[in-house]
């Protein structure tokens, strides 16, 4: 798979202005269906009412959950709900990628709680970025 282009689409989304600060990095989900992309979920400040039951923490145990409230993958996710009204996404490959400020790609493996919501939905593939620009298979 070429990741080139989720790269560069990922960072013509990249908002600059100083609105959007979450003091860290920005992440974008990609779902494939077959070669297509059907969805795009972003990190964001807003909140939604299942984001308390997902375990967002990182390996280390911090709680995400103050820097991010939605993940990209949530976000995705629930764009792909409400695209095909159900919750077996097992025929959906998803492209993790995370910029950081000065656009660079870097490591976006999900998180618990992410890892968890997608095992729950099912996936065909999940790639995500590397601090190298490289992606690895989940």
């Amino acid at each position: 798979m070429k990741f080139q282009k989720f790269i560069e689409i990922s960072k013509a989304l990249q908002p600059t202005h100083h609105k959007y600060d979450l003091n860290r990095t920005f992440h974008v989900t990609f779902a494939l269906d077959k070669k297509k992309t059907v969805a795009i979920g972003i990190n964001s400040i807003k909140t939604h009412p299942n984001i308390p039951k997902l375990n967002y923490r990182s390996e280390e145990g911090e709680d995400l959950r103050t820097i991010a409230r939605m993940h990209s993958e949530f976000n995705c996710i629930l764009k792909l709900q409400n695209k095909y009204g159900t919750d077996d996404f097992s025929d959906i490959t998803f492209v993790n990628i995370r910029l950081d400020r000065m656009g660079n790609v870097r490591y976006a493996k999900p998180c618990n709680g992410c890892s968890h919501l997608l095992s729950q939905v099912g996936f065909k593939n999940l790639y995500y970025s590397l601090n190298n620009g490289e992606f690895v298979n989940f």
